[in-house]
């Protein structure tokens, strides 16, 4: 986040791009590292997710199957 300061109580809404090159599940397990109100460097974990990478158009369309 470039250094970017955030208030007490205060959200930030994040996005972020993801290029998959090949299909499967994969697990997405961030964790934010901050600053207490103590300067103190601390981090949390949220909950895993599991992101699907399927194959793009109608299946078996890109293969040539009918």
């Amino acid at each position: 986040m470039k250094g970017k300061r955030l208030d007490p109580l205060k959200t930030e809404e994040v996005w972020l791009i993801l290029r998959p090159k090949v299909q499967g599940v994969f697990p997405l397990k961030p964790t934010i590292l901050y600053l207490d109100e103590n300067g103190k460097y601390k981090s949390h974990q949220p909950l895993p997710i599991n992101i699907t990478v399927k194959e793009l158009g109608i299946k078996g369309w890109l293969k040539g199957e009918r």
